[in-house]
């Protein structure tokens, strides 16, 4: 114990009568805890704290003269003291070594959520030693009695705020000076260090680990675990699914690495692709229960709720409604789940709902219809005030031109709670679809980011990801909107698309909100970073590092804000971000969220853009706005961007670098080309007519060919 006072009266009492002597080993504590102990009637010794629990450990137990010892923290309590005194009295004595449960962390309803083996009583003659300086063990030899007791548990009491002075604690203990790891310890380093968010430093750790091929196989599982933990927080997202595949291997009842593939492809928008996984973490038996117990904890929710929430949502996504409400039913019923409940209670209603269209009579009306789910509110009023996402953007531009150019009525039906007219569009709840698809069969229908089938009239999916699920139903669309000639080839070969159900469109920007590029007024050293930061935020921050070796005065100036990535399931990533700036904060602006218009001012003063980013663009918005502010961009030659850039690149307005930015030798390649544009000042080269990328051209565009392919002629879609 160390400064344990409060918890010595909790702790006692759980254990009363069950002992012949109980001694509380002091490693320093500067609060009354040894005269709180004493007067308890407990044996007080004292250990000077040598960074070694082990140490600590063994010298508490020396001395001990009954035949048995238990061992407890200061922080744990027994659990069904009866149980225990049952089984002192009549059992213990058949073992040597004696294992129960330990409920390591619990929910705000004391249900245990983390529960593992832990090694509890050892006959005293055997003189088991602890090993191991932190992450303590007691080892059993050749010939042990090693047995488990359900009959009662331990529980961990310790608060979370606890826990992070403890982590913060092994770490420090980890990196004293002389010390020597094996796999094992080699795994907790990396353990610590990932939980301390340092993902980045914590994957050579934890795959040194693994290396190991004698590593005990409960370790290797978790190191394997807390690896794909490290490299999703890292955005490496398809090493994380090939560490999961191994660990599929090693564990094949092991729901968590089937959980976390499936969370990867998510991320990655292959949403189709996750089905089968989060159907095998579904499909798994938790190996644990009070009467056998594993080394390994589990996490009870990829076994439960989190298998079948993810397949509601994704069969909701592509409109199977019916297996929606089985997953949501199954889930909402066997474990009382309330976002479970919540997803039944809205699938339900829209299945009731969605076979109406087929009445409906035909109006005038263009719409546009957005997915169940968004992370954030928008619409054109929202992006006056607030920043907003290139394929928001892209929507509110195109549904104002539509019904500028059209004189049609235009309605977007997006995730909000109220109606609201915004320059003459209609913003709707989703939630108002069926409703108004039962009555309505609309001159054009536009599918944002979905292929949910709403309508019978002539549907277009607009694609703004590069996996648009539900594509390989041919049937329930007209043709598909791909931005660029690489997505229109990317959907033929992963999705199967037909070219002749592909229109290939394009991006646009407001030229408005440019003005001519005036060189004079650019800062040769400000850089900008504007779009999502999981696009290469964190490999920008370390090439900029090198950069400022030559170019001292760079300073980098981040836009679109993070508190998104929470709602992305990016949470540890947006946490490692924010210590990452942090710890730049001497040469990083960081502007948050920012609205449009000030973040074009911004681009008027800015000199280069750098993005080493492995994100597959099916476009690139955002590339188009720095081109018409004069800002030149380092950035890889990846997907769509390559489309957009290509006049720009063979013009020496931009450089598309065909590197990934992972290892120290691709990073360097940025760093060169980092260091080439800024002494030759490159971006005095640019010379763009905003006009040419206008939002009001993509309209007219399709305002012509949209009708064409619906009904064999443009039946007037441009009036005014």
């Amino acid at each position: 114990m160390k400064d344990e006072a409060h918890n010595i009266p909790q702790l006692l009492g759980s254990v009363e009568g069950c002992f012949d002597e109980i001694i509380l080993t002091d490693t320093g504590s500067k609060d009354d805890s040894v005269g709180v102990a004493k007067k308890a009637g407990a044996t007080v010794k004292h250990f000077e704290w040598i960074d070694d629990f082990s140490a600590a450990r063994n010298a508490s137990f020396e001395g001990v003269k009954t035949d048995y010892v238990m061992w407890l923290d200061l922080d744990d309590v027994l659990e069904n003291r009866e149980g225990f005194l049952n089984f002192r009295n009549d059992v213990m004595a058949l073992g040597d070594y004696w294992i129960a449960s330990y409920h390591y962390s619990s929910d705000k309803s004391d249900k245990a959520i983390c529960t593992f083996a832990r090694e509890r009583v050892f006959k005293t003659s055997k003189k088991f030693p602890w090993k191991y300086f932190v992450h303590e063990g007691v080892m059993p030899t050749d010939g042990t009695r090693m047995q488990f007791t359900p009959a009662w548990s331990v529980r961990h009491k310790r608060t979370e705020e606890d826990l992070k002075k403890d982590r913060a604690r092994n770490l420090h203990i980890f990196q004293k000076p002389g010390r020597i790891l094996d796999s094992r310890m080699q795994y907790y380093y990396g353990k610590e260090l990932f939980e301390q968010q340092k993902p980045l430093e914590s994957i050579p750790e934890l795959g040194q680990a693994l290396a190991d091929q004698n590593m005990q196989i409960h370790d290797r599982i978790l190191a394997m675990q807390y690896l794909c933990f490290a490299y999703i927080q890292t955005n490496q997202l398809d090493r994380a699914v090939q560490i999961a595949n191994q660990g599929t291997v090693l564990a094949p009842h092991r729901a968590e690495f089937y959980s976390l593939i499936g969370d990867c492809l998510v991320r990655q928008g292959r949403i189709m692709d996750a089905i089968p996984s989060f159907a095998a973490a579904k499909a798994c038996v938790m190996q644990q229960s009070s009467q056998s117990p594993s080394a390994v904890f589990h996490n009870e929710e990829a076994y439960t709720t989190s298998p079948r929430v993810n397949l509601a949502k994704i069969y909701a996504q592509i409109g199977d409604m019916a297996k929606a409400e089985q997953e949501a039913k199954e889930s909402a019923e066997l474990y009382s789940h309330e976002e479970s409940k919540q997803i039944l209670t809205e699938v339900r209603r829209i299945r009731s709902l969605s076979e109406g269209y087929k009445n409906a009579k035909p109006c005038d009306d263009i719409v546009i219809t957005c997915p169940p789910q968004a992370p954030y509110l928008w619409d054109a009023e929202i992006a006056k005030k607030k920043s907003m996402g290139g394929s928001e953007t892209a929507c509110i531009e195109m549904a104002y031109w539509l019904h500028k150019k059209s004189g049609r009525t235009v309605k977007v039906f997006n995730v909000r709670q109220d109606s609201k007219t915004c320059d003459g569009v209609e913003y709707i709840p989703t939630s108002e679809i069926p409703e108004y698809m039962s009555k309505h069969k609309p001159f054009l229908q536009i599918s944002w980011r979905h292929t949910i089938k709403v309508t019978d009239a002539p549907t277009f999916v607009w694609a703004h990801d590069l996996q648009t699920q539900g594509v390989e139903n041919h049937a329930s669309y007209d043709r598909m909107l791909c931005l660029t000639p690489f997505h229109k080839r990317y959907a033929m070969a992963t999705q199967c698309v037909p070219e002749d159900k592909i229109y290939v469109t394009r991006n646009g920007i407001d030229p408005k909100k440019f003005v001519p590029i005036d060189f004079r007024k650019k800062d040769p050293n400000k850089f900008v970073f504007s779009s999502s930061p999981d696009r290469g935020l964190d490999r920008t921050l370390r090439v900029l590092d090198k950069v400022r070796l030559e170019f001292p005065d760079v300073k980098l100036h981040i836009f679109y804000g993070r508190s998104h990535l929470d709602a992305y399931g990016l949470k540890d990533l947006r946490v490692m971000l924010d210590k990452m700036i942090e710890e730049r904060k001497e040469w990083i602006v960081d502007h948050g969220a920012t609205q449009q218009d000030e973040m074009m001012k911004n681009f008027q003063t800015a000199s280069y853009c750098l993005q080493p980013s492995d994100w597959i663009e099916t476009s690139k918005i955002t590339a188009m706005e720095h081109l018409c502010s004069g800002v030149y961009q380092i950035t890889r030659a990846i997907g769509g961007c390559v489309d957009t850039m290509a006049q720009a690149s063979q013009a020496g307005m931009a450089t598309l670098v065909d590197s990934e930015c992972i290892t120290d030798a691709e990073h360097e390649v940025y760093v060169q080309a980092t260091l080439q544009a800024m002494r030759e000042q490159a971006y005095l080269r640019i010379q763009v007519d905003p006009n040419q990328f206008a939002w009001e051209t993509v309209a007219e565009e399709w305002l012509i060919d949209l009708p064409n392919i619906a009904y064999g002629e443009p039946r007037d879609a441009v009036t005014a």
